[in-house]
């Protein structure tokens, strides 16, 4: 039997659930997601196909941005949709792609999606859909008492 291999992941940022818990019970203003980066990085390129790496919980940016945007945001049953869309001819140059990131209204990294690598050039547009998940259990809302 072979390995998993991971050809994507995403990570929602410990300071995401922070600044939630923090405005639910008033110590902290609620934020909104404001904006998106596209970069490189957070790839061990030594083998092929190249291994995704973990990103650390601290992190405050993403490496070798090359883009910044204004996400079209949505909401349904449970999940944030964020469309994170680069129009033709916004880049002068090639650039790798392995990154998109949210961030919110205070600047802060709230999620990272890392891809296998690919080529941006400044001809083509370049559209990513990140998403974060709001857990249910089946169709019922998460309980929000113990017993």
């Amino acid at each position: 039997m072979s390995e998993a291999i991971n050809w994507q992941s995403a990570k929602i940022m410990p300071r995401f659930y922070d600044g939630i818990a923090r405005s639910m019970i008033g110590e902290g203003p609620c934020r909104k997601i404001a904006k998106f980066k596209m970069g490189y990085g957070f790839l061990d390129t030594s083998q092929t196909p190249p291994m995704i790496l973990d990103v650390p919980d601290d992190l405050e940016d993403i490496p070798n941005v090359f883009f910044e945007g204004v996400p079209h945001l949505q909401y349904g049953d449970g999940r944030i949709l964020a469309r994170c869309h680069m129009p033709d001819g916004h880049i002068t140059e090639p650039h790798q792609y392995s990154l998109t990131a949210l961030y919110d209204d205070a600047d802060n990294l709230v999620a990272v999606s890392i891809d296998l690598p690919a080529w941006v050039v400044p001809s083509n547009r370049h559209t990513t859909f990140t998403y974060i998940d709001f857990p249910h259990v089946g169709n019922n809302a998460p309980v929000a008492f113990g017993g």
